[in-house]
């Protein structure tokens, strides 16, 4: 019988018949010893008689080797044996392990690709710590590669953040073997019906320090032999990629959106929402000192939609500084649907940036100098002229509003500023007499 390669035959030894004489034994189809009929001293008493093999006497269901290719067992008195023939190794030299029959070729494995697999958004910021669960297929020459390889301590797995997309330069959190211990003694088959080698559910921590945004662009992994593999038959291992193309042991997959440290923070008046340029920490709504009041402060602030007291401080003294809330004062807006903000109160939003650590109120323009991202736009606004005087904010063009307000005669005010001359002096020719002034919030 051949099975995988090797050839093994089945040797019956035959029991003496000594009550017959040779030409008196009965031979029957298939059976491959003689049968005496009228032998009354057979030793076919039973089914479990012993044997006599090679001048040694061995009990019923009782087993021998002769060498590591034969294998004899006594089965009531026939002893049979059973004997492999090795077949001729190929494109090898074969090694021959002191338990074995047969020599066998080394294990090899000729890799012909990696392909990492993860479908989860991997979003991040600089400094944090995350785990990143993904699967690995390992896609080899089958006619190159051993069949199958099996053992303990066979695959390493290192993964590393890299900036380029090929996985060279700097290795931002490298770890050098990922595999748990199963997944390093994961059995390697090469036959039709497996396409690859899959590795699933594996898992690795990223560290994104050291380095910045710009660094962190993709998640790579190399796979390769562990220094010393413990394969089954003591066996030698050996791993290459086709051609020794070490490319095609590393894969690498980009990340998500990495953000910076927050590096600043500002406030954006006359919306409750931040621009696509930040992330908000929280949205609100302006207060001020009242208009006509001489003491308290002269800027704005954005008070949050939830306080949070402290239930120890008493509340509601006489001589308290009192704050207000905003409300537009003649405020026309760019937006046709709210045409008359006059009255309503203000609502903002304070908003942090990444990777930007300077600020600046760009008056006179919607757009930014050069080099500098524009948060947001709108008008420059401040307490009427006939009040006491407040700091001045760029308010947004197509302003919101807080619905269910409506006008105070008490509350801040904070009304549009235009551009005017003094009495003999000629105004700027760039700027219209008179022209609301536009503004940009700008970072950098």
């Amino acid at each position: 019988m051949c099975v995988d390669g090797t050839t093994t035959c089945n040797i019956e030894s035959c029991p003496a018949k000594p009550g017959c004489r040779i030409d008196e034994l009965v031979f029957y189809p298939d059976v491959c010893c003689p049968h005496c009929p009228h032998d009354s001293t057979s030793l076919e008493l039973s089914d479990r008689n012993p044997c006599s093999f090679r001048g040694k006497f061995m009990l019923h269901h009782e087993r021998t080797a002769i060498d590591q290719c034969t294998h004899c067992r006594c089965e009531n008195s026939t002893t049979r044996c059973i004997i492999a023939s090795c077949p001729s190794e190929v494109g090898c030299e074969a090694v021959l392990s002191p338990d074995e029959c047969c020599p066998r070729c080394p294990h090899k494995l000729f890799v012909e690709k990696t392909i990492l697999l993860h479908n989860n958004s991997f979003d991040f910021s600089e400094g944090d710590s995350r785990e990143l669960y993904f699967s690995l297929d390992v896609v080899s020459d089958r006619n190159q590669s051993t069949r199958w390889i099996a053992g303990t301590n066979l695959w390493k797995l290192s993964a590393w953040i890299s900036q380029h997309e090929d996985g060279s330069g700097v290795k931002y959190s490298l770890t050098d073997q990922v595999f748990i211990e199963t997944d390093a003694a994961k059995e390697y088959w090469n036959f039709a019906e497996y396409e690859e080698t899959r590795w699933s559910q594996l898992r690795y921590t990223a560290s994104f320090v050291g380095g910045t945004c710009n660094h962190f662009k993709y998640f790579c992994v190399k796979f390769d032999r562990t220094d010393h593999p413990e394969p089954i038959y003591g066996l030698d291992l050996t791993l290459s990629a086709v051609n020794s193309e070490d490319s095609r042991l590393v894969d690498c997959m980009p990340l998500g959106d990495c953000k910076g440290p927050v590096e600043l923070v500002y406030t954006r008046w006359g919306s409750g929402d931040c621009p696509s340029t930040a992330d908000e920490v929280y949205d609100g709504f302006a207060v001020g000192s009242k208009y006509e009041a001489i003491g308290g402060t002269s800027s704005y602030f954005c008070l949050p939609q939830v306080p949070g007291y402290d239930q120890n401080v008493p509340s509601n003294h006489a001589q308290s500084t009192k704050v207000y809330n905003v409300e537009y004062d003649g405020y026309q807006t760019d937006s046709r649907a709210s045409p008359n903000l006059n009255g309503y109160n203000v609502p903002c939003a304070v908003c942090e940036v990444r990777g930007r650590s300077t600020m600046l109120l760009y008056p006179g323009s919607v757009s930014c100098p050069g080099g500098w991202t524009r948060e947001y736009s709108g008008y420059l606004m401040a307490g009427r002229s006939q009040d006491y005087r407040t700091e001045a904010v760029c308010v947004e063009s197509n302003a919101e509003y807080i619905a269910g307000t409506a006008e105070s005669s008490i509350g801040a005010k904070m009304t549009k500023i235009e551009l005017s001359c003094a009495s003999g002096e000629p105004c700027n020719t760039a700027y219209e007499y008179g022209r609301e002034l536009p503004c940009a919030v700008c970072t950098k």
